[in-house]
């Protein structure tokens, strides 16, 4: 922590020597500002001793490393008929809990279907939201044990889905969850099912054998990003060019959160904090068919 808060403070003298348009002061320093209670945020909860619990932001690294790690399933086109056009998405269950000054409501969405890659898409959903729960209700339990009640500080967790492409060829759901802890935090899981297959997509399933996918959504991302910053001064990226960050974006991560959209388009997805300061939310960059259409696996998806 005393290393980050030293780069931040190095971050913050960078900043006061540089010059800067009065029109665009302002936002500027609210960026630095966000930028440092980003950083403190990622703290566990000043209030649990930290061989207790690691607080419901913690859960981000949790996740991520489960959603990315589930052995997945293929099944073979000539066993299993197309899903359906439309599918109904509803909610497979509600966890809801307050206690004191925490509260939580947690929605898990279910596809209706008996298909094995629907069940398969069911389970992995529901172990995700599971996983939430899970970490909310220990931080519950470290309060309590610290303090006897859960009256001694805030917590707000929310998950709910999203339907973001339904269509003949695919499923593409997205559930995100906002946390706030004081300051509110933010982050999302997609997961996208091929209907012919009855296979739950990862990014590499989306390219040809050997196609470096990496290294083009990577250069294409970082285009996308000058671009948006030379058109708007407000918005800002952790470049090499900008030193707000410690580090800056390289490359996108092997099986980086993704979704197809309506128009068959691929979008690649940053939780709040991965790419961008907190100011900028949850960051997407929609890649342009023209960039991926000699490595693409499959065109048929594609519009």
């Amino acid at each position: 922590m005393k290393q980050q808060n030293q780069k931040l403070e190095q971050m913050k003298q960078e900043y006061e020597q540089i010059e800067i348009p009065k029109e665009l002061k302002g936002q500027v320093e609210e960026a630095i500002k966000k930028a440092k209670q980003d950083k403190r945020k990622r703290k566990v909860f000043t209030f649990i001793p930290k061989t207790v619990g690691y607080g419901a932001v913690a859960a981000v690294l949790a996740i991520t490393i489960l959603s990315n790690s589930g052995e997945q399933v293929a099944y073979a086109m000539s066993k299993i008929p197309v899903i359906g056009a439309i599918s109904k998405v509803v909610t497979f269950r509600t966890y809801e809990n307050k206690e004191g000054t925490m509260e939580a409501t947690i929605n898990t969405p279910k596809v209706e279907g008996d298909h094995e890659s629907i069940k398969n898409l069911n389970q992995k959903m529901e172990e995700y939201t599971e996983t939430i729960k899970k970490q909310y209700e220990k931080d519950i339990k470290a309060m309590k044990e610290e303090y006897g009640d859960t009256e001694n500080g805030h917590e707000s967790v929310k998950t709910d889905y999203d339907i973001l492409c339904d269509n003949e060829k695919l499923l593409s759901i997205r559930i995100h969850t906002i946390i706030e802890i004081g300051s509110s935090d933010s982050f999302s899981k997609c997961y996208t099912l091929d209907k012919q297959t009855g296979k739950i997509l990862e990014l590499s399933d989306l390219f040809q054998d050997g196609a470096d996918y990496i290294a083009v959504l990577s250069q294409n991302i970082k285009e996308q990003m000058q671009e948006q910053m030379k058109e708007d001064e407000s918005k800002l990226y952790f470049l090499s060019e900008n030193e707000i960050a410690s580090e800056s974006f390289q490359m996108i991560q092997k099986n980086q959160n993704f979704y197809i959209d309506e128009t068959g388009k691929l979008n690649i997805f940053f939780n709040k904090y991965e790419v961008a300061p907190g100011y900028m939310g949850e960051c997407v960059f929609q890649i342009p068919t023209s960039v991926i259409q000699k490595i693409i696996k499959n065109m048929d998806w594609m519009k």
